[in-house]
């Protein structure tokens, strides 16, 4: 069978939720621990084999659900982080600095904390405040569900040697 999407998530919790999501709406699911050349864990590889339904439309309320642990934009200078997992902006921040630790092996400074909107589907997610423009420049209309996160920048430049 063909592979029709793939996502990537960290942390097998995030695995378990999503794949058991996928399959109780009806798609069939693989999933694979994908490792980097030096065999570091990247995370895991979602693939969805079928789309059983084609009207996007009606993907509205078919994943709601609460997404554990931390998820990272494209290239990996945000972290964003469902806001029902944390008490406040500061409970996300010191669990954020802790994943960002693990996940890179040195500290990285953690900036400008907001809490924002993100539109995600079973292939990708976006910001809310950008929709209008993905729209105009795609050739399909973005539909997903919408999610609250706590939002941070890593500081790159602040790292001292």
């Amino acid at each position: 069978m063909e592979v029709k999407y793939s996502l990537y998530v960290s942390g097998y919790d995030n695995k378990e939720r999503i794949v058991e999501a996928l399959t109780n709406s009806g798609y069939i699911v693989g999933a694979e621990l994908e490792k980097d050349r030096i065999f570091n864990v990247k995370g895991w590889r979602i693939d969805i084999y079928n789309e059983p339904n084609k009207d996007k439309s009606k993907w509205k309320g078919r994943m709601e659900m609460s997404i554990k642990g931390f998820f990272e934009d494209w290239d990996g200078e945000e972290v964003l982080s469902d806001a029902r997992n944390f008490k406040d902006e500061k409970d996300f921040l010191e669990q954020a600095t802790k994943y960002v630790e693990e996940t890179r092996g040195y500290h990285v400074p953690l900036i400008n904390v907001v809490k924002t909107t993100i539109i995600f589907n079973d292939e990708e997610w976006r910001y809310k405040n950008d929709m209008d423009l993905w729209n105009e420049v795609e050739e399909e209309k973005f539909i997903g569900e919408e999610l609250v996160v706590y939002k941070a920048e890593l500081d790159y430049g602040s790292i001292e040697d």
